[in-house]
Protein backbone atom coordinates (compact mmCIF):
# COMPACT_ATOMS: atom_id res chain seq x y z
CA UNK A 1 0.00 0.00 0.00
CA UNK A 2 1.78 3.39 -1.07
CA UNK A 3 2.13 5.80 2.43
CA UNK A 4 0.32 8.57 0.61
CA UNK A 5 -3.26 6.34 0.95
CA UNK A 6 -1.45 5.14 4.61
CA UNK A 7 -1.57 8.57 5.54
CA UNK A 8 -5.08 9.39 3.70
CA UNK A 9 -6.21 6.32 5.43
CA UNK A 10 -5.14 7.66 8.87
CA UNK A 11 -6.99 10.84 8.24
CA UNK A 12 -10.01 9.48 7.37
CA UNK A 13 -9.72 7.61 10.83
CA UNK A 14 -9.34 11.05 12.62
CA UNK A 15 -12.07 12.13 10.07
CA UNK A 16 -14.51 10.31 11.20
CA UNK A 17 -14.05 10.56 15.03
CA UNK A 18 -14.28 14.15 15.13
CA UNK A 19 -17.51 14.06 12.81
CA UNK A 20 -19.28 11.29 15.46
CA UNK A 21 -19.09 14.17 18.50
CA UNK A 22 -22.45 15.66 18.27
CA UNK A 23 -21.14 19.37 17.99
CA UNK A 24 -19.51 18.88 14.79
CA UNK A 25 -22.75 16.89 13.24
CA UNK A 26 -23.66 18.55 10.25
CA UNK A 27 -20.16 19.47 9.28
CA UNK A 28 -17.45 18.50 6.61
CA UNK A 29 -13.53 17.37 7.64
CA UNK A 30 -10.45 18.84 5.83
CA UNK A 31 -7.16 17.54 5.75
CA UNK A 32 -5.41 20.84 6.59
CA UNK A 33 -1.50 19.18 7.21
CA UNK A 34 0.84 16.68 7.25
CA UNK A 35 3.82 16.82 9.17
CA UNK A 36 6.18 14.41 10.47
CA UNK A 37 5.49 11.55 8.47
CA UNK A 38 7.86 8.69 8.97
CA UNK A 39 7.62 5.46 7.43
CA UNK A 40 8.94 2.55 8.36
CA UNK A 41 8.37 -0.47 6.75
CA UNK A 42 6.59 -1.56 3.45
CA UNK A 43 2.92 -2.52 3.53
CA UNK A 44 2.48 -5.39 1.53
CA UNK A 45 -0.54 -7.61 -0.13
CA UNK A 46 -1.73 -10.09 2.64
CA UNK A 47 -0.54 -7.65 5.46
CA UNK A 48 -3.26 -6.54 7.87
CA UNK A 49 -2.83 -2.59 8.52
CA UNK A 50 -4.31 -1.35 11.76
CA UNK A 51 -4.70 2.34 11.65
CA UNK A 52 -4.71 4.48 15.51
CA UNK A 53 -5.42 7.96 15.00
CA UNK A 54 -5.52 10.08 18.63
CA UNK A 55 -6.84 13.39 18.79
CA UNK A 56 -4.11 15.36 20.51
CA UNK A 57 -5.65 18.77 20.92
CA UNK A 58 -9.05 20.84 19.60
CA UNK A 59 -8.53 24.67 18.69
CA UNK A 60 -11.76 25.79 17.38
CA UNK A 61 -12.36 24.33 13.57
CA UNK A 62 -8.89 22.68 13.43
CA UNK A 63 -7.99 19.30 15.51
CA UNK A 64 -4.56 18.31 15.55
CA UNK A 65 -3.87 14.19 15.29
CA UNK A 66 -1.26 12.17 15.83
CA UNK A 67 -1.64 8.57 13.60
CA UNK A 68 -0.01 5.24 13.40
CA UNK A 69 -0.47 2.36 11.03
CA UNK A 70 0.72 -0.61 12.36
CA UNK A 71 1.32 -4.71 10.46
CA UNK A 72 1.08 -7.35 13.25
CA UNK A 73 2.15 -4.43 16.02
CA UNK A 74 5.03 -3.30 13.95
CA UNK A 75 4.98 0.14 13.13
CA UNK A 76 4.26 0.91 9.41
CA UNK A 77 4.19 4.59 9.56
CA UNK A 78 3.54 7.84 11.78
CA UNK A 79 2.22 11.17 10.72
CA UNK A 80 0.91 14.15 12.75
CA UNK A 81 -1.80 15.59 11.15
CA UNK A 82 -4.36 18.79 11.06
CA UNK A 83 -7.55 19.00 10.02
CA UNK A 84 -9.91 21.74 9.60
CA UNK A 85 -13.94 21.43 10.10
CA UNK A 86 -16.16 23.53 7.85
CA UNK A 87 -19.60 23.54 6.68
CA UNK A 88 -21.13 20.71 4.47
CA UNK A 89 -20.95 22.78 0.52
CA UNK A 90 -24.37 23.19 -0.74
Amino acid sequence: MPGVLIIEALAQVAAVAMLSLPQNSGRIGFLGSVNKARFRRQVTPGDVLTLESRITRVRGDFAFVEGVARVDDEVAATVELALALGPVPE
